[in-house]
């Protein structure tokens, strides 16, 4: 059997928007570096993960922020981590670089309810 061209497959796809995002999705997770990733990174990854969310509780919107882009630079393909970093933009008023991030992942397909993340009340 032969692998169908991407054209094609966008072609099959065109009509049905929620599958096609589904699969942008399933690929870009499958092949995220966290997936790949060593016991030892996939700790330190999660160790910045939680240091990011302890940050956010405790209203240390820079340190959050901080975090958050130490574990998108060991994991710099995670939709999580590119995410956050919009939040910590967004939370600290930095617009520009939170809605550039924001644009990049819609690019990609990939999309938020931002209207349920604080982060982005504005």
């Amino acid at each position: 059997m032969t692998r169908p061209s991407r054209r094609r497959l966008a072609l099959r796809l065109r009509g049905r928007p929620l599958i096609a995002r589904a699969l942008v999705l399933a690929c870009t997770l499958a092949l995220s570096d966290e997936a790949g990733a060593s016991p030892a990174s996939r700790a330190e990854l999660r160790r910045h993960y939680e240091q990011a969310a302890a940050a956010r509780r405790a209203g240390d919107l820079e340190q959050f922020l901080a975090e958050s882009r130490i574990a998108q630079d060991l994991a710099p393909r995670s939709l999580r981590a590119a995410y956050n970093v919009a939040c910590g933009y967004a939370l600290l008023g930095r617009e520009k670089e939170a809605l550039a991030i924001l644009d990049r992942l819609a690019r990609m397909g990939v999309a938020f309810d931002l209207g349920k993340d604080g982060a982005f009340a504005k």
